[in-house]
């Protein structure tokens, strides 16, 4: 790996292209030099202390960067039809091809769902804005890679006062080799909208590193389901940070079953006064998948709520950390925040880890934490069984009643299909 560093170090960053603004080059070039200074993540840091980094650094680099974003141009789209009971949909596969479509409410209300380079031509006073303004070059060493090299990626724009009743389901499909992918979310004040954010599909061996930036403003309603459901040829690293205003709030789901390892660093910053989020995942992981999650509420404003449940099950050889982090500041008095992970070890070699930390700076504040690590209990196991039910039966009972409450969360249109991956996971 040492010699790959240093290949990359000495590799000059490829010139703009046509049509490429002089700020979006002048920012990925930076983001890029920034790449190369930084180091990897040390294993020490409790970001990284169950996954190493080393297996997250793209092989070909030179490749990559020659897989410039998509211009303008028209040839990155390709005819989407849109699913009942949505409001949009955007498709980005391995190849860089775009399927997009929006309702016609969706039209009339001027939201805005294209590929992010399309939208640096199109929209540059709203991206230039806001591009890396939530997570940049400086955040850590992937992040500046992501910065510099993305190569799809998308922005979903919804205005002011706009309210959208049915999801809008974004999905990226990573290739063999490495793909690079970004979202920005722009909510404005007083909108409402439900947003699906979904990686899944894949041919051969990848490594997938993504970037989600949201933007919330004032009083806006969002719902948020990010859906982890790779092949377990695949490895993902993802980063996502939301930053939300004034008496927004942010329900979030997160459901995690697929790849050989998924590294997840999510967090929200409540930078308003009355801010709330909310926070619900469930993970299934058998083999010998990794999954390693970091979640943040950052409280820097007054009179803010956060809540977060984790429901992990892990059987095989699998391995699920999971470090939960709420930082309260100084000055943001009459917070509350509370976050729950409760784990179900579904064999003796499957393992779990879970780490709550709080950094809290003053006292006007209501906070809790808890972790539970358990075992399926042999009593329900034995009552279900003395009713003539099978012990596999019996034990797809018990986790799907574990995980109920996680999966009424997700938007209605995800339900079924989710409850049914579950089950078919479990047979396995």
């Amino acid at each position: 790996m040492i010699e790959q560093d240093t290949k990359s170090q000495a590799l000059e960053f490829r010139p703009a292209t046509e049509d490429e603004p002089e700020w979006l080059y002048t920012l990925r070039k930076q983001a890029w030099e920034r790449y190369n200074e930084m180091p990897l993540p040390d294993r020490v840091q409790h970001l990284w202390k169950y996954t190493a980094p080393e297996q997250f650094e793209p092989e070909l680099v030179e490749e990559v960067m020659k897989a410039v974003p998509v211009r303008p141009n028209g040839h990155s789209r390709t005819e989407q039809m849109l699913p009942e009971g949505h409001d949009g949909i955007g498709v980005e596969t391995s190849d860089n091809k775009f399927g997009i479509a929006l309702s016609d409410n969706a039209t009339e209300k001027g939201v805005t769902l294209i590929s992010l380079a399309e939208a640096a031509e199109q929209k540059p006073e709203l991206v230039e804005k806001h591009l890396g303004s939530v997570i940049g070059s400086d955040y850590g060493k992937f992040e500046a890679l992501n910065l510099a090299l993305w190569q799809g990626g998308l922005l979903l724009h919804v205005p002011a006062h706009t309210t959208l009743e049915q999801p809008i389901h974004l999905k990226r499909t990573p290739g063999s080799g490495t793909t690079i992918t970004r979202l920005l979310l722009v909510v404005g004040e007083n909108a409402e909208v439900s947003i699906i954010d979904e990686y899944a599909g894949g041919d051969g061996d990848g490594l997938m590193h993504a970037v989600v930036e949201g933007i919330v403003d004032n009083s806006a309603r969002v719902a948020l389901t990010s859906m982890f459901n790779l092949p377990e040829s695949q490895r993902l690293n993802l980063t996502h940070r939301n930053r939300i205003g004034e008496n927004v709030t942010l329900t979030s789901s997160a459901v995690a079953l697929g790849g050989s390892v998924t590294k997840v660093n999510w967090s929200t910053q409540l930078a308003g006064r009355g801010a709330n989020s909310h926070w619900n995942g469930l993970l299934l992981g058998n083999g010998k998948q990794h999954f390693d999650h970091f979640t943040g509420h950052h409280h820097s404003a007054s009179e803010t709520y956060s809540n977060l449940e984790f429901k992990v099950a892990a059987g095989g050889k699998a391995v699920s950390a999971y470090t939960g982090r709420i930082n309260i500041d100084k000055d943001a008095f009459f917070c509350e925040a509370y976050q729950e992970n409760r784990n179900l070890l579904l064999s003796d070699k499957a393992k779990v880890e879970s780490i709550p930390e709080l950094e809290i700076i003053n006292d006007e504040v209501k906070c809790s934490h808890g972790v539970t690590v358990g075992a399926l209990e042999d009593e329900q196991i034995f009552y279900l069984m003395a009713r003539g039910i099978t012990r596999d039966e019996a034990m797809r009972i018990i986790l799907t009643g574990f995980f109920e409450k996680s999966l009424e969360t997700l938007p209605q249109v995800l339900r079924e299909t989710t409850r049914n991956q579950l089950l078919a996971k479990l047979e396995v």
